[in-house]
């Protein structure tokens, strides 16, 4: 188990206090344009619902943690061949990640509705 007191990597961990209060209210803004732009999306845009949902659903949860706490509670981490190790994490970051990766890969296979896009299709 670890304690994180920064972001992704322990980055901006040794800001003493103010992390624990400006990473929060960064999360709480970027969960609220993110459930904004959920709130307009078309009933047939499941997949980008779902996503939208995991990275609200992380942000929350490690903002929970961290003004509950003062840090984030990391508890999983992944060893290959005990030489390699990633960053320690929790459910609520692989949340983000997924969430983050079907915004990505879709966007991508997605065409532009927009007609005056002259790149699409």
């Amino acid at each position: 188990m670890a304690y994180n007191t920064g972001v992704a990597f322990s980055l901006f961990a040794d800001g003493e206090t103010w992390q624990r209060y400006g990473l929060s209210a960064f999360a709480i803004i970027v969960s609220g344009v993110f459930a904004w732009m959920m709130s307009t999306l078309h009933p047939r845009e499941r997949l980008t619902a779902v996503a939208y949902a995991l990275i609200i659903g992380g942000a929350i949860g490690n903002v929970i943690d961290r003004l509950r706490l003062g840090h984030v509670v990391d508890f999983i981490l992944l060893y290959y061949n005990d030489r390699w190790q990633w960053p320690a994490f929790n459910i609520a970051d692989s949340c983000i990640v997924v969430g983050a990766a079907i915004l990505l890969i879709w966007g991508w296979r997605q065409p532009s509705a927009d007609p005056a896009d002259k790149t699409a299709g």
